[in-house]
């Protein structure tokens, strides 16, 4: 059964209002390398002041597409986002927009990486480390073998 994304995402939303956590199956490859689309899923929850920080992956709602990129800058309620396989594209939206953080991370073969621990936290700043050109190449020859 398919479900229209704006009736999906309003009980997602309504979710995470309750203070629950939502399961989603990752879709697109903005997120590229760490997630890929179809292979992985993600727990979000509902965020908190202290979550909104650079570097953290947020769920965000951008000319009302949902959208689930990590925090590049913020300057004062703008925040301004960008998937790690598409550095080049920003998003910039107002705090309230923000609607979840990403808490965890649940891979092809269904281990369960938290994002608050070592693994997801050193992966990230390493790939945030690398010039954008480097990042570039990385991506080209990933996607050519889809690890």
């Amino acid at each position: 059964m398919k479900v229209e994304n704006k009736l999906f995402f309003e009980q997602v939303e309504s979710l995470l209002g309750d203070a629950r956590s939502v399961t989603l199956k990752v879709r697109g490859n903005s997120m590229n390398p760490w997630l890929w689309d179809g292979r992985h899923s993600v727990v979000v929850r509902r965020h908190t002041a202290e979550d909104v920080e650079v570097g953290k992956v947020l769920f965000f709602v951008s000319d009302g597409r949902w959208i689930m990129h990590r925090l590049e800058r913020i300057e004062g309620d703008v925040l301004t986002f960008a998937g790690d396989g598409n550095y080049r594209l920003k998003e910039r939206v107002c705090r309230e927009d923000v609607r979840g953080v990403m808490e965890s991370v649940v891979t092809p073969s269904g281990r369960v990486v938290r994002c608050e621990g070592w693994e997801w936290r050193a992966k990230s700043r390493l790939w945030l480390m690398l010039p954008a050109i480097v990042r570039r190449y990385i991506l080209a020859v990933v996607r050519r073998i889809k690890l």
